[in-house]
């Protein structure tokens, strides 16, 4: 009997000893320390993130749709305008019909012997914004080569890449500022997120970017959430790089706009740093940003004028009709207030909006256009040829009208907005993505209606602690729920929303380094023995 104590005393003791050494290792990658940094561990971290989101892009059970953005289109017909992008460095054009076949060849007798089959837009493709996208459709061909068809090109391959990129982001960030053990569960609860999932590797589509932009962003700023060095110019640098990315992915999906505000966050409170150097950080992020969307538009401009010249040397109709550069704001912010309207008439139809403004508009006396408001297109074209039909919300005053009605509804009845308001922030709160976690072929998620306030609760009690990094952390993904809050709260708008996982990382994370902390301050067996 007493070999079998001796022998369970043994045993219990290196039980004990393991349980206290695991826990001693996640005590020591929980707090931030002043130690070097393990390349082994941020090569490991890359290495898993790449083969598990492998794995769940190749599991079927992940096509699920069952979170998704159905709100707007998204894409509409750009993957015609790639076949002349790639192949003479023209956009936008398209040959209607298509081309015959995918070749440099084809594209210039097409341009010798039928000019006036090529278009430079289809429906809304360029002239409402968003011109960047017609670039993803490279990533496709670098990943297939001769196998990709440039007149049906696919957009997964770009948001597979800048998801995986995005996550490889985060973790080097979170390994930056030796946080290891929260970063992978943030990473675990936003790589499993169901919306992202099916967006990114399923969806025909570009619902993927807000959040693989926000993502990006957090990755390239997590150094600023920890003390910065006085002398490092480096927070400058990270603003201005922020501000040129912000550019692409708004050119992609405009939502990607609101994370500055996140970003302003971010670095006003940047622990460590002198005023000085705060007011260039954020100086740097508008200079970046203001200076490379102008490039943006005028690359655009120069490229849309190149194709106009040589399609109309050649005898073609080229387009001369106006061109946002960025998604338009009034038409589905006035679209948008029927989410909840039922007092002025809005309604998220295009079609009442058209009804609408053409009604104040037709009233000018200098009108003279016939605008059928019940069409979006009108029989009047931009061209002689008749490629390029008029859009009704480019009719003249067509964004005045709505910008005054909203407006001046807003003025006169501010508790009627302020209504539309809450119900819409109640909605954020409530149709949240499940919390889940997927390796593979499996899944698991847990749904409530709760998680949002969740997120808000532990806001709270991060504020009353004040600890800023939690609360920045958490704060970043909010603007995702500006769309929702400002905009539009139907249509899945409010799935956007990914504060609720970060909620539930930081808490995830509290309750291990308190165990730890718990556990660890315990005396051991050895040491009650002897005491």
């Amino acid at each position: 009997m007493r070999g079998a104590e001796r022998i369970g005393g043994r045993g219990d003791l290196l039980f004990e000893n393991w349980l206290l050494m695991i826990l001693r290792l996640l005590q020591g990658v929980a707090w931030p320390t002043r130690g070097a940094r393990s390349w082994w561990v941020l090569i490991a971290g890359l290495l898993v993130i790449f083969a598990w989101q492998r794995s769940i892009r190749r599991a079927a059970r992940h096509n699920d749709d069952s979170y998704k953005v159905i709100a707007s289109t998204g894409l509409n017909l750009d993957a015609n305008f790639f076949f002349y992008l790639r192949h003479m460095g023209l956009g936008p054009m398209t040959a209607v019909p298509a081309p015959q076949c995918d070749s440099r060849q084809e594209a210039e007798r097409i341009l010798r012997e039928a000019p006036q089959s090529i278009v430079m837009d289809q429906g809304s493709t360029f002239r409402s914004g968003d011109r960047g996208r017609l670039f993803l459709f490279y990533v496709d061909l670098w990943h297939r080569g001769e196998r990709c068809d440039s007149r049906a090109p696919r957009v997964q391959p770009a948001n597979v890449a800048a998801f995986t990129l995005a996550l490889w982001l985060v973790w080097a960030g979170f390994w930056w500022i030796r946080r290891p053990l929260l970063g992978a569960i943030v990473l675990a609860l936003i790589g499993s997120n169901p919306l992202q999932l099916y967006a990114a590797y399923h969806q025909a589509n570009v619902f993927s970017w807000p959040i693989t932009g926000m993502l990006l962003l957090l990755g390239l700023n997590l150094p600023l959430f920890d003390p910065v060095s006085r002398k490092s110019k480096a927070p400058i640098v990270i603003a201005v790089a922020s501000g040129v990315a912000i550019t692409f992915i708004r050119s992609v999906r405009a939502e990607a706009s609101a994370i500055a505000g996140a970003l302003l966050i971010v670095y006003a409170l940047m622990p460590g740093a002198k005023l000085w150097m705060r007011a260039a950080t954020i100086a740097g992020l508008f200079v970046a940003m203001s200076l490379s969307s102008e490039q943006y538009t005028k690359y655009f401009d120069r490229e849309h004028e190149r194709a106009s010249l040589l399609l109309a040397t050649r005898g073609g109709a080229p387009y001369h009709g106006p061109i946002e550069p960025y998604h338009e704001f009034w038409h589905p912010m006035w679209c948008g207030l029927g989410d909840f309207d039922t007092k002025y008439g809005y309604k998220w139809d295009d079609l009442e909006a058209y009804r609408y403004a053409v009604s104040q508009t037709n009233k000018r006396p200098d009108f003279q256009r016939e605008i059928n408001p019940n069409e979006w297109m009108q029989s009047i074209a931009h061209d002689q040829a008749g490629h390029h039909p008029l859009f009704t919300s480019e009719s003249p005053g067509y964004h005045a009208a709505l910008r005054e009605k909203v407006l001046r509804d807003i003025g006169q009845d501010p508790k009627w907005y302020a209504d539309i308001v809450w119900k819409r922030f109640k909605r954020v709160m409530e149709q949240t993505t499940p919390v889940s976690f997927a390796a593979g072929e499996l899944t698991l998620r847990f749904s409530s209606g709760l998680w949002g306030y969740f997120a808000l609760l532990c806001g709270v009690f991060f504020a009353l602690r004040r600890d800023l990094f939690a609360l920045k952390l958490l704060l970043f993904s909010a603007p995702l729920s500006a769309t929702a809050l400002m905009v539009y709260s139907g249509g899945g708008t409010p799935l956007y929303t990914t504060a609720h996982l970060f909620a539930v990382a930081l808490f995830a994370h509290e309750v291990l380094r308190a165990a730890a902390e718990f556990v660890c301050s315990m005396p051991s067996a050895r040491e009650r023995a002897q005491g």
